[in-house]
């Protein structure tokens, strides 16, 4: 029989195990991610703060949105995906058009989630966002109830960018404008009615876009403008071309026929009339440099045949380096020459020479007009016809005034236009019994489209 163990004594204290040890953790690692996770918290609550007014809420769980129940993942991967939902928010907070609201990362699924960058959700929320280098039309998502592309999430690399920026540029400024326009147009009308934001379009969708703008009143011709807006921005994406479809040409086709193009209303100006004009602006204009400048203005686009844009800006805020500048010309006794910078068909801007020669009628002499005139302006340097302040004509201001002027000699300015200068060039040329390749060179034609504009 063992030993007998000593009563234990009453009215002490009751003994404590000794602590034990806390388990060794990898505390460089763990230091390490932690003051990541410090960092991108600290750039969220700024980033918040400063785009939204002020430190969003937190949602339940933290500001990534991890469930608090989630106890079955081990701490790397929590560090991992709270790490992955704050960089993509932050990503998305720091973009051009932030994402309204961050996705929430789902730490039970062992596969990487699908994110919405800051580019799809741009795409998605703003469907009329302009069109461009760069840009593609969205994809329906949530709208149009089909899947996104499998790239639309997708950052464009540097060569592709480009690249698209390239093919863009080939395009005039205006036509660029124009093509963007259009091609949003049919996507806020796909939108409206519930058709899918497939690309490049089914051709069920071109027809069906077709008769909604012959129901707005839109001639054939500006049907195809449209089409040719759609079908440039296909393949400059590297897409098929659907336009081509039989069905939608054929469409054009029969409402040509059915509504032809009517002839050109526009009546052309004739010497007699301009030179009854050019004798008013000395009692319309409110100087002798004004009535200057007119007067070289209407010699000058009558007898160079020019366009309108080729001289002055449309408007005040319209780019002005594309039209004749002072020291684009060249003026002698007998003869001036103007380099024309960019045309109609001169869209690079190679450059072409025109040239202006002396008449005995002085009031209809341009060499003289322009002498006249120049002497008066002065050799700053910009556009070649301002106003004696220094600003640009515009073509509105001109054919104000010139309109005023054949009003006061008589004339009749119904059906008459900026383009009835050029109309009157070219009928006033085959009046005189020039050759048609004449007439070709004076107004600068490359074809037999001259004959349109003879009346």
């Amino acid at each position: 029989m063992g030993p007998k163990k000593a009563k234990a004594k009453s009215g002490g204290k009751r003994v404590r195990p000794p602590p034990r040890p806390a388990p060794v953790s990898d505390s460089s690692d763990e230091d390490c991610d932690m003051g990541t996770v410090r960092a991108l918290i600290a750039r969220l609550e700024a980033l918040e703060k400063k785009k939204q007014g002020g430190a969003a809420a937190a949602e339940k769980g933290g500001p990534s949105g991890i469930p608090a129940s989630s106890r079955s993942i081990t701490r790397g991967a929590k560090r991992a995906k709270l790490i992955q939902s704050l960089s993509s928010r932050l990503d998305a907070l720091e973009s051009r058009e932030p994402c309204p609201t961050a996705p929430a990362v789902d730490l039970t699924s062992d596969g990487d989630g699908a994110q919405a960058t800051s580019e799809t959700c741009s795409r998605d929320t703003h469907p009329s966002a302009p069109l461009g280098p760069g840009s593609a039309l969205s994809p329906a998502g949530a709208r149009g109830g089909e899947l996104a592309r499998p790239d639309a999430g997708v950052a464009l690399e540097p060569w592709r960018l480009e690249a698209q920026r390239a093919v863009w540029a080939s395009l005039a400024p205006s036509t660029r404008a124009a093509y963007s326009r259009q091609c949003r147009a049919f996507q806020d009308f796909r939108t409206q009615v519930g058709l899918g934001q497939d690309w490049p379009p089914p051709a069920e969708q071109l027809m069906q876009f077709l008769v909604h703008l012959k129901g707005k009143g839109l001639s054939p011709g500006a049907m195809a403008g449209y089409l040719a807006a759609l079908a440039f921005h296909a393949k400059a994406q590297g897409m098929s071309d659907t336009t081509g479809d039989f069905r939608v040409r054929r469409m054009l086709e029969g409402w040509t026929r059915e509504h032809p193009v009517p002839l050109d209303s526009r009546r052309p100006l004739l010497p007699a009339a301009i030179q009854g004009a050019v004798g008013q602006f000395s009692a319309i204009c409110r100087s002798p440099y004004e009535a200057s400048l007119f007067h070289a203005v209407t010699l000058v686009l009558f007898f160079g045949a020019f366009r309108a844009g080729e001289l002055l800006p449309r408007g005040h805020r319209s780019p002005v380096l594309k039209v004749v500048q002072f020291g684009d010309v060249s003026l002698g006794p007998d003869i001036a020459q103007l380099r024309l910078r960019f045309s109609k068909t001169d869209q690079r801007g190679r450059g072409q020479w025109v040239s202006l020669h002396r008449a005995d009628n002085a009031l209809l002499c341009p060499v003289r007009a322009l002498g006249s005139y120049m002497t008066r302006r002065g050799s700053a340097p910009g556009c070649l016809f301002v106003h004696e302040d220094g600003r640009p004509l515009s073509q509105y201001q001109f054919w104000t005034v010139a309109r005023r002027a054949l009003s006061a000699a008589g004339a009749d300015t119904a059906q008459l236009s900026l383009h009835s200068f050029r109309i009157g060039a070219a009928s006033a040329a085959s009046r005189l019994g020039l050759s048609g390749e004449t007439i070709q060179r004076i107004g600068r034609w490359r074809s037999a489209t001259y004959k349109r504009y003879v009346r």
